[in-house]
């Protein structure tokens, strides 16, 4: 749950902390990244107590993903013999369903510093 996670990393920053990193855009749930739609960081950042310094789409994340994805879904009959069990399972059920579900999503960066 994004909002209360927010909350929690404003809490434990102090005063004038960072926090940065990337995540998903999702305007529509992801069966693939078992994860519900969510999109409004900017207004989450702020209610949690962050400024926003920087929010913007990742460079080239969809060729890179497209890429990587590809490379897996080539992958298949080693990954199946090289990874076990539910994690070969899981690592390609997300090939497969992941591409479909890129035009409802984007990466994101992001640098919030929690307010004064």
């Amino acid at each position: 749950d994004k909002r209360p996670a927010l909350h929690e990393i404003a809490r434990i920053l102090k005063p004038g902390g960072r926090f940065v990193g990337t995540s998903w855009e999702l305007r529509a749930e992801s069966a693939a990244l078992y994860a519900p739609a969510f999109y409004d960081y900017p207004g989450a950042f702020k209610d949690a107590g962050f400024e926003v310094e920087i929010y913007e789409e990742t460079r080239n994340w969809r060729r890179l993903l497209t890429e990587a994805i590809s490379a897996v879904v080539a992958s298949e009959d080693a990954i199946r013999r090289e990874v076990e069990g539910p994690a070969a399972k899981r690592l390609l059920r997300w090939a497969r369903t992941r591409p479909g579900e890129l035009d409802d999503s984007r990466r994101v960066c992001f640098s919030v510093q929690r307010r004064v």
